[in-house]
């Protein structure tokens, strides 16, 4: 039984380990800081077209135009709908990337936790052994056939899907 717990806590150490890499490896918030950026950029850029067409059915209006007002009316209206998309887009976004970074940061905060814990085993009674696999697991469930099936605490198990 000790035997079990000791490799299942380093077990757990090296998973979190391995997600922490994972996540530094692909940056994930950069890539959504990357996107929010992006998505500004373009909505200033339609945002400068869309006044350019302005000033251009002014133009239209005193004859010098370059454009038929017609053709000048349905770039506005194209504009009107990309500026509004993007201003739909670009909260959702932004929040998205918000969360995504307190996510990670508090992973951070359960990886300190498990390290301390993995430390910790070496040193500890069973009964203080028992009580932090208490903290990782909600229950373990042993079948026939020594089938096991391991339930996690729900504070951990968002980072293990």
């Amino acid at each position: 039984e000790i035997r079990f717990i000791v490799n299942f806590a380093e077990c757990t150490v090296c998973f979190f380990e391995n997600q922490r890499q994972v996540v530094f490896e692909t940056n994930i918030v950069e890539e959504k800081k990357k996107y929010c950026q992006e998505l500004q950029r373009k909505y200033e850029s339609e945002q400068l077209i869309y006044k350019n067409l302005l000033n251009e059915v002014g133009l239209a209006v005193v004859g010098q135009a370059k454009l038929p007002i017609d053709a000048l009316n349905s770039a506005l209206e194209n504009s009107k709908i990309k500026i509004k998309d993007y201003e739909e887009r670009i909260p959702i976004a932004n929040f998205d990337l918000e969360q995504t970074n307190n996510i990670y940061k508090s992973l951070d905060y359960y990886f300190d936790m498990f390290t301390g814990w993995s430390e910790e085993f070496d040193i500890a009674t069973n009964e203080r052994k028992k009580m932090i696999i208490g903290k990782l697991l909600k229950r373990i469930e042993i079948s026939s056939g020594y089938n096991v099936n391991i339930v996690v605490n729900m504070d951990y198990e968002r980072f293990i899907n």
